[in-house]
């Protein structure tokens, strides 16, 4: 691989990592200064915030959030595996696939931040390696050349 093809790649997977952040704060945002948008967040996201009510950690827990991250994480390759590249409107479709694949993410955890404030962050000390675990499907893709995709070309 080209160097400037690699050094491209990580300035894309760095931009798209800082995105999801700035997504994910303006989500949160929005659910504090939107009228009930607090109430309503913890509505749709019912947690239950305190040690008591939640085990302690475990490997299967372990394995289990790793089982799903890595599922997250690796289906964007599966893309390449099917040329999703090789045609405008499966590119297109990839894209978006991926894209939203993040910005849920990014909706989920501003909307518990803005609707539980401060205190859901003691249970997200993962969530800077989770985001990388994201992104590494979409940096898979950069890697492979193809600069006609439009999320590598954020």
């Amino acid at each position: 691989m080209r160097p400037s093809l690699a050094r491209e790649a990580w300035q894309t997977w760095a931009r798209v990592y800082a995105l999801l952040w700035v997504f994910t704060l303006g989500s949160c945002v929005l659910v504090m200064v939107v009228p009930g948008g607090p109430a309503l967040a913890r509505g749709l996201l019912p947690l239950t915030l305190t040690a008591a009510h939640n085990p302690p950690p475990s490997l299967a827990d372990v394995l289990s959030i790793a089982a799903n991250n890595t599922l997250r994480s690796v289906w964007p390759l599966t893309l390449g595996i099917i040329d999703a590249q090789q045609r405008r409107v499966t590119r297109l479709l990839a894209d978006g696939a991926v894209t939203a694949n993040l910005l849920v993410s990014g909706l989920f955890v501003g909307g518990a931040i803005g609707g539980y404030g401060v205190r859901v962050l003691a249970f997200l000390p993962h969530l800077p390696l989770e985001r990388v675990d994201l992104l590494l499907g979409r940096l898979g893709g950069s890697l492979s050349g193809d600069e006609s995709s439009v999320a590598t070309n954020v």
